[in-house]
């Protein structure tokens, strides 16, 4: 899953980067707080985007994590910021061979796709690839 904060240019350019590390510092620690300790992953790519792996969760389980980081942010009105929040499901390679450098980069590529995908049409939501 990958979670990309819109509008947070503005933030930074309007408000400063202090206040824009004071969004991202909240979003993260939402993000933290929606997930299984010790069990999923939680990262920081750079700049406003995020990542969480989910190990063991289907699809359904993935978007109510996912709508739950998206409706807690959008609640704590943060200078008119709201996420794009994009997720794919792990493909295993179709020979039955599992390289997971190969698979992770699939993973990533293939919910980068979906976060643009909703970028495009406003942010503010939660899609699955």
């Amino acid at each position: 899953m990958l979670i990309d904060c819109d509008k947070f240019k503005q933030v930074n350019d309007v408000h400063g980067h202090q206040t824009g590390d004071m969004v991202l510092t909240l979003l993260g620690t939402m993000i933290r707080e929606s997930v299984r300790e010790q069990v999923d992953g939680c990262y920081r790519l750079g700049g406003d985007e995020f990542g969480i792996l989910l190990p063991s969760r289907d699809a359904e389980a993935a978007r109510a994590v996912g709508e739950r980081i998206r409706t807690r942010f959008a609640a704590s009105q943060q200078y008119g910021c709201t996420v794009s929040i994009g997720a794919a499901a792990y493909r295993p390679a179709p020979d039955g061979n599992s390289d997971m450098d190969e698979a992770l980069r699939d993973l990533i590529a293939r919910s980068d796709k979906a976060v643009y995908a909703v970028k495009r049409t406003g942010g503010d939501r939660v899609t699955l690839e």
